[in-house]
């Protein structure tokens, strides 16, 4: 799932191909964030030490070469050079919380009936889990606050277990209700 990065200019390292576009958007606006002042071999070393640091960070998030253009593109929509966690948060797809709700009560009823569900995102179904009954008994305006929230601390988790293969239930054979148990043992007193 997670492709290795790769720049469109090959000369240049993925961390220099993103600087370089947000320079390219935002000019010395964006460099003076990190610019130290301090000249070492031609280069400086704030600039240098925040390459450093946002590819550790891009690296440890696994973070793709569509996640990086997903976030230059947002950027079109903020009007001020992104700090890290903004651009990380630039990053991540949308979700719309309607939408996320009906792909959720879906999967949880597909994966009731054994099969995996189709999951847009991954958050998604980890939001799913916890409220899983409740999906399938209430309507989104019943729900709607406590799915927002749950869809929310999941989309701001940044990473995600794979989606876990559904178990299979099994069900009647020798399960019985309290009502049937009830009936049998008054037809087994009383012949």
């Amino acid at each position: 799932m997670t492709q290795e990065l790769s720049t469109p200019n090959a000369r240049s390292s993925p961390i220099d191909w993103l600087f370089g576009e947000l320079y390219g958007m935002y000019g010395n606006q964006f460099m003076d964030k990190f610019r130290s002042g301090h000249i070492v071999d031609d280069v400086d070393t704030g600039i240098e030490n925040m390459k450093i640091v946002w590819t550790e960070k891009i690296r440890s998030r696994r973070m793709t070469m569509g996640g990086l253009k997903r976030g230059l593109s947002a950027c079109d929509r903020v009007k001020f050079p992104p700090s890290w966690s903004e651009f990380l948060e630039l990053c991540q797809p949308s979700v719309d919380p309607m939408k996320a709700y009906y792909e959720a009560v879906a999967g949880v009823q597909a994966r009731a009936a054994g099969d995996m569900g189709t999951w847009s995102h991954p958050a998604i179904y980890w939001a799913a889990m916890p409220l899983a009954f409740d999906l399938g008994t209430q309507s989104y305006s019943q729900i709607k606050g406590r799915w927002e929230r749950a869809l929310a601390e999941q989309m701001d988790r940044g990473e995600w277990e794979p989606i876990r293969i559904p178990t299979l239930q099994i069900e009647g054979c020798c399960w019985r209700s309290q009502a049937e148990i009830g009936a049998y043992s008054l037809v087994s007193k009383y012949p």
